[in-house]
């Protein structure tokens, strides 16, 4: 049995902002209710797959498989499924209307379950609706870095945490697992 849940948004965002939030796989974790984290396995292309964990939804890490069809159209299903259950949908994204640095988000989502799995398909209209305000953060994080005591911007930081060397540049975080001969600052 298939449930599917439509939400729109109107985010505060130029559409090549919220793309680049949207195509960057990696930081799902950032903003996706309930992901602890996300892992990009393989990138070719417009096709990537990505690895999620969200422990509220499921015990074990889900492969989703993300497509770019067009420039403002994403579309993601669930892989690994015997083709019983799943998640699958699409991001569409619009410009803002009468010149306004807004941009609109459509994300349909389809989840499809035995019958008797009733609360899953409940939380699938919460989780759409929760993801506003973090969407929204992490757009506003891009479009606003953290200004220094000096009142400049900060493009570069890089720091070294639990193993791994991130690199923070303009908003995005790069993160590269340090091996044990490696030394950071």
């Amino acid at each position: 049995m298939f449930r599917s849940q439509r939400i729109r948004l109107q985010l505060p965002a130029s559409f090549e902002d919220l793309h680049a939030v949207l195509t960057d796989y990696g930081h799902y974790r950032d903003w996706l209710p309930g992901v602890t984290q996300s892992r990009v396995l393989v990138h070719e292309g417009d096709i990537s797959v990505v690895e999620l964990e969200a422990p509220r939804f499921a015990a074990r890490p889900v492969t989703f498989e993300f497509i770019c069809t067009t420039p403002d159209r994403i579309i993601f299903r669930q892989v690994g499924q015997l083709g019983v259950r799943g998640l699958s949908g699409a991001f569409t994204l619009t410009t803002g209307t009468g010149g306004t640095r807004t941009a609109g988000l459509e994300v349909e989502a389809r989840l499809r379950l035995p019958f008797y799995r009733l609360a899953p398909r409940r939380l699938l209209g919460r989780v759409l609706e929760e993801s506003r305000p973090a969407l929204e953060a992490r757009l506003g994080a891009l479009a606003h870095p953290p200004a220094t005591a000096d009142n400049r911007r900060m493009i570069l930081e890089v720091r070294r945490r639990r193993g791994t060397l991130e690199v923070w540049y303009q908003g995005a975080v790069f993160s590269c697992p340090l091996e044990d001969g490696d030394s950071a600052p």
